[in-house]
């Protein structure tokens, strides 16, 4: 595993550039702290954690845009395609 960017279409004419860094927690819970700009160049932080089923959820992120939750499948499967990578 190694952190890693990836562009993602936000809107029809916004593609938003993720980067995904891997965290090390005592617990050995595995998670990835994400950041992006969004379209004004404000920076968004937030968590995505493995669940059991084995996919990844934004976690602990009470502020996150409807934007960033819609993207959340393709989050999920960018973190994925870096794991098997």
């Amino acid at each position: 595993m190694k952190d890693f960017s990836k562009k993602i279409k936000a809107d029809w004419n916004f593609f938003a550039e993720f980067f995904f860094h891997q965290l090390h927690t005592v617990s050995g819970q595995q998670r990835w702290h994400v950041s992006v700009k969004d379209v004004q160049g404000h920076s968004i932080f937030f968590n995505m954690e493995k669940r059991t089923d084995g996919s990844w959820k934004i976690v602990n992120a009470p502020k996150v845009p409807d934007w960033i939750m819609g993207l959340e499948t393709i989050l999920n499967n960018s973190i994925m395609e870096n794991l098997a990578a």
